[in-house]
């Protein structure tokens, strides 16, 4: 009888396990067309069964400080949000309603962030925990900090950042890829911190930054690829700390040999100049 009764228990276990799995297993790959609006937020919410995609289509808000929340309930079901995108059908990035008084943009665990677009009252931004691509922030004329973290497990990239007037600062960490003509025509930018691990700064990277004084990283194990003209037109005995000997003899072999652009370069550990009069 004891037999019996434990073999009925497993059998109603492993049927609730199944009909759970089954629950989930619809929900997964049940295919859906949703837009719903939300704090001053509108959201696209789309899957064909295999893809997904929930996105930040507009935004409205008129709050000063705008943060995308990671999740969104609908109808008693939650989606999480991975993307944030302001672009039109016809390819070209518009400008919401709400860019008229945010001045910080943040966001937490996107797949993208992109297209910032003449944001004139936006200050700062910060995008943690970035999957695949940031970039597209043009225009904004107030804009003066932006930071930047990729997901550790992942490979992210940074794109344009362009022609944002008053730019002063960048933080960038575990970014594996700095794209050609990333940061450009920025030219209050001064400071740049590289955290963490950066895999590859990539042609003209930083071109024409012109007040660019102060590159540092932060917690790196080693020195990142450095492409040509990286830092081309950026000031003149641009500083590059670094925490180590070993790191700091790196650095300098890729400015010299790799034609960074930089002109009368300094290598500092903490305040202490290891390498000057650098040219690449």
């Amino acid at each position: 009888m004891k037999k019996i009764f434990i073999n009925s228990i497993i059998a109603i276990v492993m049927l609730f396990n199944f009909s759970i799995a089954n629950v989930f297993a619809n929900d997964e790959y049940n295919p859906y067309d949703i837009t719903t609006t939300q704090n001053g937020i509108i959201y696209e919410l789309w899957s064909d069964g295999s893809f997904t995609s929930n996105s930040v289509k507009d935004i409205f808000s008129s709050a000063k400080k705008i943060k995308i929340p990671n999740t969104i309930n609908y109808n008693n079901k939650r989606y999480e949000i991975d993307m944030l995108f302001f672009e039109e059908n016809n390819g070209k990035y518009f400008t919401p309603e709400a860019a008229k008084t945010c001045k910080s943009l943040s966001m937490d665990n996107a797949d993208i962030f992109r297209g910032i677009f003449k944001w004139n009252k936006l200050k700062e931004i910060k995008a943690t925990n970035i999957y695949t691509y940031f970039g597209d922030v043009k225009n904004c004329k107030n804009l003066k900090n932006i930071f930047v973290s990729g997901y550790k497990q992942a490979e992210a990239l940074v794109g344009e950042i362009s022609d944002n007037k008053n730019l002063e600062s960048i933080t960038f960490k575990n970014i594996y890829l700095i794209e050609t003509n990333a940061v450009h025509n920025c030219p209050k930018l001064q400071s740049i911190i590289l955290s963490g691990n950066i895999g590859i700064i990539d042609t003209k990277a930083f071109y024409n930054c012109k007040s660019l004084s102060k590159v540092t990283f932060k917690n790196a194990k080693k020195s990142p690829y450095i492409a040509k003209n990286a830092f081309k037109n950026t000031k003149k005995g641009i500083k590059f700390v670094v925490k180590n000997k070993k790191i700091a003899k790196q650095l300098k072999k890729q400015l010299k040999n790799k034609k960074s652009g930089v002109r009368n370069a300094k290598i500092l550990i903490g305040k202490k100049v290891v390498y000057q009069n650098i040219n690449g």
